[in-house]
């Protein structure tokens, strides 16, 4: 069974104005609609938004996420601290060892700043793609 969502922040508006879920929240003791009453709502230990961005240079940024009206959103099962690599996961983000690996920092004199260069190897893998469901949600 699916214990997270992760969604856009287009899903996560979709459903923090449903009438809907408005309705449900209205007789729980905080009826604010946040990821924690969500989670509580759908049975669930953690709903995530993801809120990570991109810049195409000049241009601004723009969502990692679906922005268009679709309200998507993904249910997965991802414990938060795994037994083994027996139990199963939607997937793992994989460090390797001794990572980050933080360089000695120097004075970069055009951009009057300290510069402390990082190398972070890790990725992150579907490693049970029957874990999860992609999940659209309709406004009615």
């Amino acid at each position: 069974y699916p214990n997270v969502m992760i969604m856009s922040p287009s899903a996560y508006q979709g459903l923090a104005s449903s009438s809907i879920i408005l309705d449900r929240l209205t007789y729980s003791e905080n009826n604010t609609v946040t990821t924690d009453a969500l989670a509580k709502l759908f049975d669930l230990e953690r709903v995530v938004v993801g809120k990570a961005v991109y810049s195409e240079g000049e241009g601004g940024f723009n969502n990692v996420w679906w922005s268009d009206s679709n309200f998507l959103a993904i249910l997965a099962y991802a414990p938060q601290s795994p037994a083994g690599m027996e139990e199963p996961s939607f997937g793992y983000t994989y460090t390797l060892r001794g990572n980050p690996a933080v360089e000695s920092p120097y004075y970069d004199n055009p951009t009057k700043s300290w510069v402390y260069g990082v190398t972070y190897d890790r990725v992150a893998v579907v490693t049970a793609k029957d874990a999860a469901v992609v999940v659209k949600f309709v406004t009615a």
